[in-house]
C-alpha cells in the first residue's frame, strides 16, 4: 500500500514563511504595547538614551526594537537608529564599528 504525500510540492504548511525570516517585523506586536510606549518615551527628548532590554530567548525584545526603530525611521532623519547584536560585536571596538557604519554607510 502506497501513501500519497500531505502536501504537494507546490503546496506549503505554513501561510506566510516570511514569517520565519530574521528581519521579519509583524505588523502589530502583541502584549509589547507597554515596552514600545516606553522605548518610545526614551527616544521623544534629544539627546542620547540607553535602554537594556532583558528576559528570557523568544519573549520579543528583538522585535520590540526593530519596530520602534522601523518607526523612527519613518518619521524622522534626526535619529539614526542603530541595532547593535553584541553577540556579533562583542567587543568595544566593534560595536563602535557598527554604529558607525549606521551613520555612515
Amino acid at each position: 500500500m502506497t501513501h500519497s504525500p500531505l502536501l504537494r510540492s507546490d503546496q506549503t504548511l505554513f501561510r506566510d514563511p516570511d514569517v520565519f525570516e530574521l528581519a521579519f517585523v509583524p505588523e502589530h506586536l502583541h502584549h509589547r504595547d507597554v515596552q514600545v510606549r516606553e522605548l518610545a518615551f526614551l527616544l521623544q527628548d534629544a539627546g542620547p538614551r540607553n535602554a537594556v532590554l532583558r528576559g528570557p530567548p523568544g519573549t520579543g525584545k528583538t522585535i520590540t526594537v526593530r519596530r520602534i526603530f522601523r518607526e523612527v525611521r519613518e518619521e524622522t532623519k534626526k535619529i539614526v537608529p542603530a541595532y547593535v547584536n553584541c553577540r556579533h560585536d562583542h567587543t568595544l571596538l566593534a560595536t563602535l564599528s557598527s554604529r558607525l557604519k549606521k551613520v555612515h554607510p
